[in-house]
């Protein structure tokens, strides 16, 4: 009935505007704001969100789940949901003819010798980068836009929220598989690929995820299937195996994502924005990161004003020369469009914002602990008059070590959890590490910035930071490329 009654004041809304022959009309939200739309752009108006859509060109399907992530219909490299596509090895981004050890990208010929993605000295080089990079990201980069590989915990989430039934398409072996909604998808049993090799085509899937093996870094996390079962794997990182992409929702309804209140003084709050802020270069454009857990990494080495692509680590005050090493006086970054969002929407907190956040506004204690979500590292905060939701368990605090290692260690959040925890106003900070001049690096913490300077004669900032086994305040150069998260007065 109420969706009748909004659709018919609508209704006679559009046709007022036409009978003045307006070109334009105005939506209100109870903050006072306005969006402004075409009346020639406008072909129909929904109260029901899309479960089926395009982006980038390539189709998605909102299945229903908890995280309301949408999964894409076919496998990299194929048209139509039977096709088999192309194969990868993990971290390539593009298909060959023999996959081995000698072949493989990312180690010096064997699988001790691994030179990136490594936790564990004995394969290789370790950076404890531990999830695909955006530009070694076979979806990311052969679908563009906000496509990229599902972790570890979404293909978890996609095994235990669906329901999964064995069947044929076209003749062609795979699973259907049927979100909480009733909307599905049809994954092949495509195979995979050892040296020049094709094997258990229309018996066997393998399904490439983002997250490293914990266990081996030879190694990375696979959804292995047969007619029998669904299952997890550790598959070789030189073997070549399908990539099913996924993408974000692109706007979600308040509804489903929490907004928290934040005491950040004896009579202030904030709520905080999305995800990080993120920054294109040649387009000259700003955006929230597209989920809190998402960050760029190594890409942000290329800082420079014509890269084409997206960074997220900014030296001190560079809201108005975001390429910048730093800039004086301090120039805040919210004082610039975002996304849809007009200047000055959101700002970025002081100093002595994180550190009553942090310790002193009530119950500050138990409102923050560090955790790996999704397979990402990062720090916990949780909002004012905190209510843990039903099925989730939250520990405050930090672990007793410090490494990349122990975020995991210390507690663990698949999507679906997390997307009850969202919903309920938390907020995750990334350990997205840092830059330095092109050096990227440290992604055992996050270092997020603030707009306080601190002897700015010999040009230092105060910035946030934490680790696995603590938080802190602390004081250092100003050309440090940190994360930055933007906050919004209440």
């Amino acid at each position: 009935m109420l969706m009748k009654k909004l659709f018919l004041v609508f209704s006679i809304v559009l046709l007022a505007i036409a009978a003045v022959a307006q070109s334009k009309f105005y939506v209100y939200k109870t903050d006072g704001s306005a969006t402004e739309f075409l009346i020639n752009d406008v072909d129909s108006i929904s109260f029901v969100a899309p479960t089926t859509g395009i982006e980038n060109g390539y189709e998605w399907v909102d299945l229903g789940l908890p995280s309301g992530l949408r999964w894409a219909t076919c496998n990299v490299g194929a048209t139509k949901p039977e096709e088999y596509g192309n194969y990868y090895a993990w971290g390539e981004t593009s298909p060959k003819t023999t996959y081995s050890w000698s072949t493989y990208k990312w180690c010096n010929g064997s699988g001790d010798t691994m030179t990136k993605y490594c936790t564990d000295s004995d394969y290789g080089t370790v950076d404890n980068k531990t999830v695909l990079d955006k530009e070694d990201d076979a979806a990311f980069v052969n679908m563009g836009g906000s496509w990229r590989m599902p972790t570890r915990s979404e293909q978890d989430e996609l095994r235990t929220e669906c329901t999964w039934t064995w069947t044929t398409l076209n003749d062609v072996n795979g699973w259907n598989v049927e979100g909480p909604n009733g909307n599905s998808i049809f994954l092949p049993a495509a195979g995979y690929r050892n040296n020049s090799g094709l094997s258990s085509v229309g018996s066997d899937g393998h399904y490439w995820s983002s997250s490293l093996g914990t266990s081996y870094s030879y190694s990375a996390y696979d959804l292995y299937f047969y007619s029998g079962g669904v299952h997890w794997d550790y598959g070789s990182r030189s073997y070549g195996r399908s990539v099913r992409g996924v993408c974000a929702a692109t706007s979600t309804p308040a509804a489903s994502k929490g907004i928290g209140a934040f005491s950040v003084s004896a009579d202030k709050q904030v709520a905080f924005s999305p995800g990080n802020l993120q920054y294109h270069p040649a387009n000259d454009e700003w955006r929230f990161a597209e989920s809190q857990t998402d960050y760029i990494g190594d890409a942000n080495r290329n800082v420079a004003a014509d890269y084409n692509g997206w960074l997220d680590l900014f030296g001190f005050g560079t809201g108005s020369s975001p390429t910048a090493s730093f800039y004086s006086p301090f120039v805040d970054w919210g004082t610039n469009q975002i996304g849809d969002d007009a200047p000055n929407t959101w700002r970025t907190l002081t100093d002595d914002e994180w550190l009553y956040l942090l310790s002193t506004r009530t119950n500050a204690s138990s409102l923050k602990g560090v955790a790996q979500v999704n397979g990402v590292n990062g720090l916990i905060f949780l909002p004012d008059g905190w209510s843990c939701p039903d099925g989730v368990t939250f520990k405050s605090g930090f672990h007793s070590e410090w490494g990349v290692d122990y975020y995991s260690a210390y507690q663990t959040f698949t999507a679906a959890e997390w997307s009850k925890m969202e919903s309920a106003g938390a907020v995750f900070l990334p350990a997205a590490g840092v830059r330095d001049g092109s050096d990227v690096d440290n992604y055992a913490g996050g270092l997020y910035n603030s707009s306080t300077p601190y002897r700015p004669v010999y040009k230092w900032c105060f910035y946030f930071g934490f680790g696995s086994a603590g938080a802190y305040h602390g004081d250092d150069a100003s050309d440090i490329g940190r994360s930055v998260r933007l906050v919004k007065d209440l």
